[in-house]
């Protein structure tokens, strides 16, 4: 079910007030991903070699090709746009992380730095003892 404004069967998800989430569409591919990639969850088949749901392709389907921003924002072009505010494209949000995995990224990479730094130190250390 999909809230289409534009569409004669227009309807919302169960237990949904209809809002556009971003972080819980974020949220539920996160999971997808990491439950379905677990060999543990999703192990290989004694009938054929391969796994359940084989994740090299598994793809998104609500991905628009159409250029964002100019979609939605061109409705000159495309009759849709207003569906955009509470439809379900990835299109132009997708790279919208939220700031938990923005800083844990910054923070592994400056643990990473750091103990680089240290190793360097010691090593040096070494050669001049």
């Amino acid at each position: 079910m999909l809230e289409r404004p534009l569409k004669p069967r227009n309807a919302v998800p169960y237990y949904s007030n209809g809002a556009r989430d971003d972080a819980m569409q974020m949220q539920f591919l996160r999971a997808w991903f990491g439950y379905w990639g677990d060999s543990a969850k999703n192990p290989v088949s004694d009938v054929y070699d391969g796994p359940m749901i084989d994740m090299r392709y598994s793809h998104i389907w609500a991905w628009d090709t159409r250029p964002y921003p100019a979609f939605p924002l061109r409705d000159d072009t495309w009759s849709d746009g207003e569906n955009y505010a509470r439809g379900h494209w990835l299109s132009g949000r997708a790279a919208a992380q939220p700031l938990s995995a923005m800083f844990l990224k910054f923070a592994r990479a400056q643990a990473c730095r750091i103990l680089m730094s240290v190793v360097f130190m010691m090593w040096c250390q070494g050669i001049s003892a």
